[in-house]
């Protein structure tokens, strides 16, 4: 019979002693949660920034395109040589900004 006032305090005490223990790891795991999220919510900025970046290029890029190939379309455009070789460059840029307007976006989907 005196094994039970002890049995019946141990478990109490063990529980109590585990609630804080549990407490204490749940506080703990919580706040990582939250450097986490906070990591996380900051790269996903930065990603949505990348992306509205590389779209504004891609428009401007686009437009210097268009420019370049209306002066191209005309008698004194179409023999000048340096024309094809910008309207080249800004061709290749223009995919390179594709490029890396594809590869955030689809990390931004992933997140």
């Amino acid at each position: 019979m005196q094994k039970s006032p002890s049995l019946s305090a141990s478990p109490a005490a063990g529980k109590a002693a585990a609630g804080c223990n549990a407490e204490a790891a749940q506080h703990s795991a919580s706040k990582l949660s939250y450097e986490e999220q906070k990591e996380l919510n900051k790269k996903l900025k930065k990603l949505e920034r990348r992306v509205a970046d590389c779209e504004a290029e891609i428009e401007q890029t686009e437009a210097a395109i268009a420019i370049l190939e209306a002066r191209m379309a005309t008698p004194e455009g179409a023999s000048d040589m340096s024309l094809y070789e910008q309207h080249q460059k800004l061709k290749e840029q223009l995919d390179r900004v594709m490029e890396e307007w594809d590869a955030a976006t689809v990390e931004l989907e992933n997140h």
